[in-house]
């Protein structure tokens, strides 16, 4: 019983750093200005670089719950406007719900991982390499058949990877934006999603590199124990 315990205790810290990164990289505003910068998103809207600025940082605040709205004015042709319209806005409630999800189940995860960890140093199961090895193998497994599916299907058919994912994620169609009267999908056009979603998936290969260096870690302190108990018999 233990054992499937740590075992789903492992799945669950992949998951949790899974979202994690994802936080990480889609929360950078240095990506968000440069793909502005490639993608001319200001001359676009009509706004300057300055205003595209703060709007993304009002976005990244709302989102977070730092922020009660996404009330926000921008200067277009000469006239202060909403950068938003209501559709919008209720689009970015169901995000902001999403993320505050994610965010819940990722803190509950490491909650429980703490918990097993603590259990772990207690019984000093910690020590027993042959048990870990095993865990994080098969938590691996597990895990990759997910991040594989999700990566050739974004890979190989982007746009219809991102429908598929806002399909799956929410119950309306309110991330359904037409740019020529939305201005967030002139703002976060799909090559940005598209670059953020590349950006995701490098830097999951690179944490599941550090996993299986510590899968042949592991495997490595497992032998070396078995070859001292048989110098010992």
């Amino acid at each position: 019983m233990r054992r499937r315990l740590y075992l789903l205790a492992m799945i669950l810290f992949i998951f949790a750093t899974l979202i994690t990164t994802v936080f990480v990289a889609s929360f950078n505003p240095r990506y968000y200005t440069k793909m502005y910068d490639e993608l001319a998103v200001s001359e676009t809207i009509g706004v300057s670089d300055e205003e595209l600025k703060d709007v993304t940082i009002t976005l990244f605040r709302y989102i977070k719950g730092k922020q009660p709205s996404l009330d926000h004015e921008v200067t277009i042709n000469g006239q202060r406007v909403e950068m938003f319209n209501e559709r919008e806005k209720a689009h970015m409630v169901d995000v902001k719900n999403l993320y505050l999800k994610a965010r819940f189940i990722r803190d509950i995860s490491m909650i429980f991982v703490a918990v097993m960890l603590v259990i772990s140093l207690g019984t000093g199961d910690y020590l027993d390499y042959n048990l870990n090895k095993k865990i994080v193998k098969e938590s691996l497994l597990i895990v990759s058949v997910v991040i594989i599916t999700v990566g050739v299907m974004a890979v190989l058919d982007f746009t219809t990877f991102w429908i598929t994912f806002h399909k799956l994620v929410f119950t309306n169609d309110l991330w359904l934006l037409d740019p020529a009267t939305d201005r967030m999908i002139s703002m976060v056009p799909e090559p940005v999603f598209m670059g953020l979603v590349y950006r995701i998936l490098v830097m999951v290969l690179a944490e599941f590199a550090v996993l299986t260096l510590a899968y042949f870690g592991l495997d490595w302190m497992d032998k070396k124990n078995d070859s001292r108990r048989t110098i010992s018999a």
